[in-house]
């Protein structure tokens, strides 16, 4: 058995209130308007020890969302049951209920795509969210529950739905008509992939 020593537990207490208070001022602030100078200081930590565990804001920036990613890859990864088109739906419908819970509490994806640029953005996505979405749809072709098309495309196409729905939900004014009428879209799609 591994022990951490002090040392390490406190490296890692420090890198954690680093990307916890980073992540809270780019959802507030946003990248442009938020320095290192400030995420030392929310964080109550020197800005040594902030260049220790980052080399720059935009490095710090990529953790925060990372960060999000993998707890919206927890929202979405439900223990699954006999039926996998239940299963299907109910994921996508946690992907909108995560977005509604989160309020002002994550970063926008135009803001990650900006800073990152599209094709890192991606892959940071697909790394986490885009598994689960493919391995839901695979088992639907398993259980041949679904038309026969190719399914990485398929699952990039509900994919790209799903974004485009996380992004006209945390703008829309009308928030719970919107999550309603998103969530009958995306069944709608599901369903046009049934046999």
């Amino acid at each position: 058995m591994t022990v951490n020593s002090r040392r390490q537990d406190n490296a890692t207490a420090t890198q954690q209130a680093l990307i916890q208070e980073a992540h809270s001022l780019f959802c507030k602030q946003g990248f442009a308007h938020t320095s290192i100078d400030t995420i030392a200081l929310q964080a109550r930590v020197s800005k040594g020890a902030f260049y220790h565990h980052f080399k720059t804001k935009k490095e710090m920036f990529i953790a925060c969302y990372e960060l999000q990613a993998k707890q919206l890859a927890q929202a979405i990864s439900i223990k699954p049951s006999k039926d996998p088109w239940a299963d299907t739906q109910a994921q996508s419908q946690a992907f909108l209920d995560f977005i509604i819970r989160q309020k002002n509490s994550s970063i926008p994806l135009q803001e990650v795509i900006t800073v990152l640029g599209f094709d890192n953005w991606k892959k940071i996505d697909s790394h986490y969210t885009m598994g689960i979405i493919l391995r839901a749809l695979t088992r639907l072709e398993d259980h041949k529950l679904i038309k026969p098309y190719n399914t990485q495309l398929m699952a990039e196409t509900l994919y790209g739905i799903l974004v485009n729905a996380a992004i006209s939900l945390a703008s829309a004014k009308q928030k719970k008509q919107t999550y309603e009428q998103l969530g009958d879209l995306i069944t709608g799609f599901l369903d046009s992939l049934r046999v």
